[in-house]
Protein backbone atom coordinates (compact mmCIF):
# COMPACT_ATOMS: atom_id res chain seq x y z
CA UNK A 1 0.00 0.00 0.00
CA UNK A 2 1.24 3.89 -0.94
CA UNK A 3 1.37 5.86 2.12
CA UNK A 4 1.32 9.59 1.88
CA UNK A 5 3.85 11.96 3.71
CA UNK A 6 5.10 15.19 3.64
CA UNK A 7 9.18 14.00 3.25
CA UNK A 8 10.95 16.39 1.30
CA UNK A 9 8.87 19.28 1.10
CA UNK A 10 9.68 22.55 1.76
CA UNK A 11 7.49 25.92 2.72
CA UNK A 12 9.15 29.21 2.49
CA UNK A 13 8.75 32.69 2.55
CA UNK A 14 11.55 35.63 3.14
CA UNK A 15 13.26 36.16 6.09
CA UNK A 16 12.47 39.61 6.34
CA UNK A 17 8.63 38.57 5.69
CA UNK A 18 9.04 36.62 8.52
CA UNK A 19 10.65 38.97 10.97
CA UNK A 20 7.72 41.59 10.41
CA UNK A 21 5.30 38.61 11.16
CA UNK A 22 7.15 37.68 14.29
CA UNK A 23 7.62 41.16 15.31
CA UNK A 24 3.92 41.95 15.37
CA UNK A 25 3.27 39.00 17.32
CA UNK A 26 5.90 39.58 20.22
CA UNK A 27 4.31 42.95 20.07
CA UNK A 28 1.28 41.28 20.76
CA UNK A 29 -0.55 42.54 17.91
CA UNK A 30 -1.55 39.90 15.39
CA UNK A 31 -1.21 39.20 11.42
CA UNK A 32 -3.17 38.96 8.96
CA UNK A 33 -1.70 38.42 5.20
CA UNK A 34 -3.25 41.03 2.89
CA UNK A 35 -4.97 39.48 -0.02
CA UNK A 36 -6.35 40.87 -2.72
CA UNK A 37 -9.39 39.39 -3.40
CA UNK A 38 -8.99 37.23 -6.57
CA UNK A 39 -9.38 33.64 -8.31
CA UNK A 40 -6.43 33.35 -10.69
CA UNK A 41 -4.06 31.01 -12.92
CA UNK A 42 -0.97 31.92 -14.36
CA UNK A 43 -1.02 32.47 -17.80
CA UNK A 44 1.32 29.87 -19.20
CA UNK A 45 -0.93 27.10 -17.17
CA UNK A 46 -4.01 28.62 -18.83
CA UNK A 47 -2.69 28.76 -22.74
CA UNK A 48 -1.12 25.00 -21.93
CA UNK A 49 -4.86 24.07 -20.89
CA UNK A 50 -6.92 25.92 -22.95
CA UNK A 51 -4.53 26.36 -26.39
CA UNK A 52 -5.45 30.00 -26.65
CA UNK A 53 -2.71 32.21 -27.46
CA UNK A 54 -3.25 35.86 -25.33
CA UNK A 55 -0.82 38.69 -26.20
CA UNK A 56 1.22 38.09 -22.86
CA UNK A 57 3.32 35.28 -21.88
CA UNK A 58 3.71 35.92 -18.21
CA UNK A 59 0.90 37.05 -15.46
CA UNK A 60 -1.78 36.06 -13.80
CA UNK A 61 -5.09 36.11 -15.33
CA UNK A 62 -7.59 37.33 -13.13
CA UNK A 63 -11.09 34.20 -13.02
CA UNK A 64 -13.01 36.68 -10.43
CA UNK A 65 -12.84 39.18 -8.65
CA UNK A 66 -14.28 39.57 -5.44
CA UNK A 67 -17.20 41.98 -4.14
CA UNK A 68 -15.75 44.33 -1.36
CA UNK A 69 -11.98 43.33 -1.72
CA UNK A 70 -9.15 45.32 -2.69
CA UNK A 71 -9.04 44.44 -5.95
CA UNK A 72 -12.59 45.37 -6.53
CA UNK A 73 -11.91 48.21 -4.82
CA UNK A 74 -9.08 48.71 -7.19
CA UNK A 75 -10.94 48.32 -10.17
CA UNK A 76 -9.70 44.94 -11.69
CA UNK A 77 -11.65 42.75 -13.57
CA UNK A 78 -12.09 39.24 -14.66
CA UNK A 79 -10.03 38.97 -17.70
CA UNK A 80 -7.30 41.16 -16.61
CA UNK A 81 -3.89 39.95 -16.57
CA UNK A 82 -1.61 41.10 -13.00
CA UNK A 83 1.85 41.57 -14.71
CA UNK A 84 2.98 43.71 -11.69
CA UNK A 85 2.74 44.82 -8.15
CA UNK A 86 4.65 47.98 -7.54
CA UNK A 87 8.40 47.55 -8.98
CA UNK A 88 7.84 43.70 -8.56
CA UNK A 89 7.12 41.22 -12.01
CA UNK A 90 4.26 39.02 -11.46
CA UNK A 91 4.50 35.75 -13.30
CA UNK A 92 3.13 33.32 -11.25
CA UNK A 93 0.68 32.72 -8.44
CA UNK A 94 3.95 31.82 -6.62
CA UNK A 95 5.38 35.76 -7.24
CA UNK A 96 1.57 37.13 -5.89
CA UNK A 97 1.78 35.01 -3.32
CA UNK A 98 5.40 36.16 -2.34
CA UNK A 99 5.07 39.66 -2.92
CA UNK A 100 1.40 40.10 -0.71
CA UNK A 101 3.32 38.91 2.42
CA UNK A 102 5.53 42.16 1.69
CA UNK A 103 2.26 44.41 2.68
CA UNK A 104 0.18 44.69 6.11
CA UNK A 105 -2.09 46.81 6.69
CA UNK A 106 -2.35 50.62 5.21
CA UNK A 107 -0.06 49.59 2.72
CA UNK A 108 -0.39 51.42 -0.92
CA UNK A 109 0.97 50.53 -4.14
CA UNK A 110 0.59 50.14 -8.07
CA UNK A 111 -1.09 46.65 -9.64
CA UNK A 112 -0.09 46.70 -13.50
CA UNK A 113 -2.74 44.79 -15.45
CA UNK A 114 -3.06 44.25 -19.00
CA UNK A 115 -6.60 45.09 -20.01
CA UNK A 116 -8.02 44.80 -23.55
CA UNK A 117 -4.60 45.04 -25.78
CA UNK A 118 -3.64 48.09 -23.09
CA UNK A 119 -1.55 47.97 -20.15
CA UNK A 120 -3.27 49.91 -17.43
CA UNK A 121 -2.26 50.93 -13.53
CA UNK A 122 -4.28 50.66 -10.80
CA UNK A 123 -4.16 51.76 -7.15
CA UNK A 124 -4.39 49.16 -4.51
CA UNK A 125 -4.65 50.10 -0.83
CA UNK A 126 -4.69 46.76 2.28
Amino acid sequence: TAKANADNLGFSIPINTAKTIVEKIVEGKTYVRPTLGISGLDVKTYTSYTGQDLDIENGIIVRSVKSGSVASKAGLKAGDIITKIGNTEIKTMNDLTKKLYSYSSGSKDTLTVYRNGKTIDLKIGF
